[in-house]
């Protein structure tokens, strides 16, 4: 899955640089940081695109089988539809 939001590029680039794992599983990304178990927006799952209604259960239950240990639930939109760039300058 390509990440091309400037928001979530950063989040995860610091992240790996701390020591998180990333998995790419093509629809999403799963980010794990196993040295903090407990840091939400560092264990939590990045979907390409925002979930149907009928979908967002099964996300739910695949955040709970990756993170059985979390008290909360952290599920991130990877999505540029609607995004505007500015203009650059020549």
């Amino acid at each position: 899955m390509e990440v091309t939001s400037l928001g979530y590029s950063t989040d995860l680039a610091i992240l790996r640089f701390e020591g998180s794992q990333t998995a790419d599983c093509g629809d999403h990304i799963v980010i794990r940081s196993s040295q903090n178990p407990g840091f939400r927006w560092g264990n939590f799952i990045l979907l390409a695109a925002p979930p149907r209604s009928s979908e967002l259960a099964a996300w739910l239950s695949r955040f709970g089988a990756l993170f059985p240990l979390a008290t909360y639930q952290a599920i991130g939109v990877e999505d540029q539809a609607g995004f505007v760039r500015a203009p650059q300058s020549p």
